[in-house]
């Protein structure tokens, strides 16, 4: 492009934006590609100052009018990177709490704000390049910031360049932004007490948010959880005629309907409130009639009522897991920690509950006290749930809530679209291939007509040197296909996806499924419910269910505490390294086998010798399942694939589960 001749004033000076080279040339069409820097909206002069100068509310019609009509100094500078004299602004305060995990670097090193000095602005800029993705061209193209702008991007250049939002590295605009969510509990306490939401929230949007999630987080988990602290007991006296322990047996039906639930988000997704309420209603209706139907129906209806109780108990988990954590990734980014702190607290509450009632209330070693005891944790259930129910209902009256999550919705509608015509794409390029390769093989010695060639394969072109032809493009058409093959083009491009990230991830899934198959297989079945013990101690089993709880939040710290120092880096192993680390703990199988069959060993059936077995079971659980949702949803690169591999990831947690659980109740 020839660069434009030096504009002058009427005195005879050259114009200032000239003499600064920071003029902008404007196009043939029209279209002027000036920085955001230089962008003015009105003049504030007064009229006492309009006698020759701008006056209020006059636009230029082009730079140079206005640098010739206007002194340079009244003009904002553009960016400059060069180091002033002016001092660095503080860095973003940090809450109590976050200096007080201050030991863990993973997280300081993502919420740390640096001052905007020299080097850190082209830091930035040099390690982030976002892309913008023109769903309406011809062609989805990536277009780079800086490598070949289309003059439509040029706004949007402008305020990246200086500091305006942006679309995130390697993603589409469309897409949008996403918080994967944290990776430990205290990833959640970090995210809700060291910041204050998105910047498009307000705090008390974000407040709001935290309370509503964290109180759904609770209500999904707190009556699983009831259910594996109080299932020996219940079995032993509410069921002491039967020769069969069903503790396992009802915590599978459980994650079964967990199951199913994220199946069928899978394909429907869980993007809708409505979800929500159906969830918090089931949980309020379920746990209201659980103890009655334990309690005073015969033993065996009793035992029939429970497993569909916990069925429906696991449907409404599986619909507060998937819509919470979908939902809460729609609103201020603190949310998602929220859900995850919400279900780290349901564990511990429901421990410390059972506890304490178990010791110092109702005797667990009667049937009277049992009854009372699930009369009270499953009415606090039903509370709970009743609670999350309206707190949803208050958040979706919040016009910011309702924003957010229809502009979800419109994203990911944008995406399956956007995933639609990259299969399109592909297919175009798959049938112009086959094309040319069938056009490459019928030369002119064949007796093979090209047509006939050509509707052998089911499409149809133009031959060449027929110029009376109508012009066919070589596309295969849908309308030539047959009923079947339209049928499965039609659902092309969502099955394409999910198994390029099935085959992804597989590893990772593999690792997740074998980690919780071995986790259920032992615990609860073998220990500590079939352990022989040598001492008589109180209520043994809340106490070892306690050690394992314990246990697993101590091991999903390890991943942070491997940022901590170089001697622990090992503890972040390597993706190639989970799937034998899983393997290695088959090993307890051992110690959970000699505590089943072996009875009055002086170490081998001692209480504290299975608290720390149980320990270190438990740690090592928490600490290879961590690894495995880390690196399962970091691998895919899209959003739209993340989306998937999270349920994915899901799926393999409960067939693990399941198959682990009915495994030991058939085999033990």
């Amino acid at each position: 492009m020839k660069s434009l001749p030096t504009l002058t004033s009427a005195a005879g000076y050259p114009c200032s934006a000239c003499a600064e080279g920071i003029h902008t040339p404007s196009r043939p069409n029209g279209i002027h590609l000036v920085p955001l820097s230089l962008q003015r909206a009105e003049s504030v002069v007064s009229p006492s100052q309009s006698r020759g100068g701008p006056r209020s509310g006059r636009r230029f019609p082009s730079l140079h009018t206005r640098a010739i009509s206007e002194p340079a100094e009244a003009r904002p500078r553009p960016l400059s990177l060069r180091p002033t004299s002016q001092p660095s602004p503080p860095p973003k305060r940090q809450s109590v709490l976050f200096r007080t995990f201050n030991l863990l670097p993973w997280h300081r090193q993502r919420t740390l704000v640096l001052p905007p000095t020299e080097e850190t602005v082209a830091q930035a800029a040099a390690s982030s390049r976002p892309t913008f993705r023109y769903p309406d061209a011809a062609t989805l193209t990536d277009y780079s910031l800086r490598e070949g702008l289309p003059m439509s991007t040029a706004g949007e250049s402008a305020a990246e360049d200086l500091g305006g939002a942006s679309a995130v590295a390697g993603r589409s605009i469309f897409e949008g932004e996403s918080y994967e969510g944290p990776e430990s509990i205290i990833d959640g306490i970090d995210d809700i007490c060291g910041s204050h939401g998105a910047a498009s929230f307000s705090p008390k949007a974000a407040r709001i948010g935290n309370t509503v999630f964290g109180l759904l987080g609770f209500s999904s988990l707190v009556g699983w959880n009831f259910t594996i602290n109080l299932a020996p007991y219940i079995s032993a006296q509410l069921f002491p005629d039967s020769a069969t322990h069903w503790d396992n047996s009802f915590l599978a039906m459980f994650q079964i309907a967990i199951l199913l639930v994220q199946a069928c988000l899978l394909w429907i997704g869980a993007l809708r409130k409505s979800l929500l309420f159906i969830g918090g209603c089931l949980s309020v209706v379920v746990f209201s009639i659980l103890t009655p139907v334990l309690a005073y129906l015969p033993e065996t209806v009793a035992i029939t009522g429970m497993h569909l109780m916990c069925f429906l108990t696991g449907l409404s988990s599986g619909l507060f897991q998937g819509a919470g954590f979908a939902i809460a990734g729609a609103m201020p980014k603190t949310c998602v920690g929220a859900v995850s702190v919400g279900q780290g607290l349901a564990g511990v509450g429901a421990f410390l509950l059972s506890t304490l009632l178990g010791f110092a209330v109702f005797p667990l070693d009667t049937r009277v006290g049992v009854q009372t005891t699930a009369w009270t944790v499953y009415l606090f259930s039903a509370l709970v749930a009743l609670l999350s129910a309206v707190s949803v209902s208050y958040l979706f009256q919040q016009s910011w809530a309702r924003r957010a999550l229809k502009k979800a919705s419109q994203q990911r509608t944008e995406r399956m679209r956007l995933s639609v015509r990259r299969q399109q794409e592909r297919e175009i390029d798959e049938a112009a291939a086959e094309i040319e390769a069938v056009e490459n093989s019928v030369t002119e010695s064949d007796d093979v007509d090209l047509e006939a060639a050509l509707d052998e394969k089911g499409m149809s072109t133009v031959v060449h040197g027929d110029v009376g032809a109508k012009p066919i493009s070589p596309i295969l058409v849908e309308a030539c296909a047959e009923p079947s093959s339209r049928r499965i083009r039609h659902r092309a491009p969502e099955l394409y996806s999910k198994w390029h990230v099935l085959q992804t991830v597989f590893p990772e899934l593999l690792s997740i499924f074998l980690n919780f198959f071995i986790t259920m297989n032992l615990f609860p079945r073998v220990g500590p419910v079939l352990w022989k013990y040598s001492q008589n101690i109180s209520n043994h089993f809340l106490i070892l269910f306690g050690v394992f709880s314990v246990g697993d939040v101590a091991g999903r710290w390890l991943p942070d505490l491997s940022q901590a120092t170089t001697r622990l880096q090992w503890l972040m192993l390597p993706r190639t390294w989970l799937l034998p680390a899983v393997l290695f703990r088959t090993i307890f199988y051992v110690p959970f086998c000699l505590g089943y069959k072996v009875e009055g060993a002086p170490v081998i059936n001692d209480f504290w010798w299975y608290v720390i077995v149980m320990f270190l079971f438990a740690v090592t659980h928490g600490w290879t399942s961590t690894l495995g949702y880390i690196y399962c949803v970091s691998i895919p690169s899209r959003l739209d694939e993340k989306e998937i591999a999270g349920p994915l990831a899901v799926i393999a947690l409960s067939l693990g589960l399941v198959t682990g659980l009915y495994i030991a109740f058939l085999v033990y």
